[in-house]
């Protein structure tokens, strides 16, 4: 939201998509922009978002998330995606477990082992590292949701026997969704998740994934399928508005074949952005994608 980003504005998106018909709010998470950016892996030049700036807003995404969970009633919170691995795992798992406890179980929580290298540099975490601190967190995440007390030794972090509460009232605990589209990926998504989030990727490449995220899922005899989401700016066109050409941003009748063609690749979960800053906007787009989009699907 850049320089629009304030607890009123927050308040005003989130009751917005609340009363609109919207499953969750989603956070994402960067804890801060150094002057000097990595390559995007996102983007074909490299480049970085444009609202990646030194002079961005970076609010914490647990005080985000526990500030959404008191001015909303039923909507769900999902981190997407919390960068795991410039955590403390111990101190992340309890910030989720408050979270979900204040908000009476509404939280799913997206993961992702990070790309921005620089801003590692500046937390002072090994780039090179975040595979493993991510493996250590969801195994101690996974685990503290089903057994409130254990000792642990892993790759990049041990404790002695200790406590992680409150607990979560829900069996195996708030959702986690991976973010990635790499083998590691994949694999996490099948020894510890209920699914996997893309960002850029067509209908077809998601089906090609959605397949290897299957043999994984096999590979860990887990039962039933993995969940598969896909994070896309949305765009809702007036009549005869020029838009780019791209998934989701057009007229109503467009977007909802978009949306029917992820569907058809397994797609069950869709994280939409914003293309504006601007709170007006925002609301605008949550009011007629609930209007002329949502109404129309089954």
């Amino acid at each position: 939201m850049g320089e629009h980003a304030s607890p009123e504005t927050f308040r005003r998106v989130a009751t917005t998509a609340e009363d609109t018909g919207f499953d969750s709010l989603t956070v994402g998470e960067h804890i801060t922009f150094p002057e000097e950016m990595s390559e995007s892996p996102f983007s074909p030049s490299g480049e970085p978002p444009a609202h990646f700036d030194i002079g961005e807003n970076t609010y914490t995404t647990f005080e985000v998330l526990s500030f959404l969970a008191a001015v909303t009633d039923d909507i769900g919170l999902k981190t997407s995606m919390c960068i795991a691995p410039l955590h403390n795992p111990v101190e992340l798992t309890n910030e989720i477990f408050t979270v979900n406890a204040l908000s009476n179980g509404r939280v799913d929580v997206g993961v992702a082992p990070g790309w921005l290298e620089t801003e590692f540099d500046v937390l002072n975490v090994p780039f090179e590292e975040r595979g493993a601190r991510l493996d250590d967190f969801l195994e101690i995440f996974t685990t503290a949701c089903n057994t409130p007390e254990f000792a642990y030794d892993g790759q990049t972090y041990s404790f002695d026997k200790t406590g992680f509460r409150p607990a979560p009232e829900r069996k195996d605990g708030p959702s986690v969704w991976i973010g990635g589209t790499s083998g590691a990926s994949l694999r996490r998504t099948a020894e510890f998740a209920d699914g996997f989030v893309v960002v850029w990727e067509s209908p077809d490449e998601i089906s090609s994934l959605r397949s290897r995220a299957l043999n994984a899922w096999d590979d860990y005899n887990r039962d039933g399928e993995p969940a598969v989401g896909v994070s896309r700016p949305f765009y809702v066109a007036t009549r005869g508005e020029t838009t780019p050409d791209r998934p989701l941003m057009g007229e109503p009748a467009k977007i909802i074949e978009d949306i029917q063609a992820f569907r058809d690749v397994g797609v069950t979960q869709f994280d939409l952005a914003f293309t504006s800053g601007d709170p007006d906007d925002q609301i605008t787009q949550l009011e007629r994608f609930s209007d002329s989009v949502l109404s129309q699907l089954s």
